[in-house]
């Protein structure tokens, strides 16, 4: 299932969760139940171009995530309660407040003992480098082979 955190846009859809979304300064995020039913590896995708949002919410869908998809760089303010098992994150985010290289740096210095694997997807020249510089777990250049993107994804969810 998708939840799209935008300015525009926002849906609430269940998948062995019942989520509430209130707009209220942006979105808040708030995880009311969960069932006993096995739950999808959940994935935040954080990009401000939304042709690729929609493609790789249809990709991570087909491979069996539930899908959390933002054009914005505020659905990070909220990581904890989405609690994401990997999130992807573009490092250009146009009409955000910040980076996704500051983003992801504040993520891991407010949660270092929790697992939150980032992976910068950008088409910057220097992105093993900054990368590196805000402590993301992996990147992928754009344009990205959708099925390296994919293995990526694989190799840093936790078991």
């Amino acid at each position: 299932m998708s939840h799209f955190f935008g300015v525009e846009k926002l849906i609430l859809c269940v998948n062995g969760s019942i989520i509430s979304l209130r707009p209220n300064y942006g979105h808040i995020i708030v995880v009311v139940k969960r069932n006993n039913l096995p739950m999808a590896k959940r994935i935040l995708i954080i990009d401000d171009d939304e042709d690729i949002l929609e493609i790789l919410d249809i990709i991570f869908k087909d491979e069996g995530y539930e899908v959390i998809i933002s054009n914005t760089g505020h659905a990070a303010e909220y990581v904890h309660q989405i609690n994401p098992d990997v999130m992807l994150l573009d490092v250009r985010l146009a009409g955000s407040e910040k980076t996704g290289d500051e983003i992801c740096r504040e993520i891991k210095n407010a949660y270092p003992s929790e697992l939150f694997p980032i992976i910068l997807v950008s088409a910057e020249a220097n992105i093993s480098s900054i990368a590196n510089c805000c402590g993301a777990d992996a990147f992928v250049s754009k344009p990205f082979d959708i099925f390296k993107l994919i293995k990526k994804v694989e190799e840093l969810i936790p078991t």
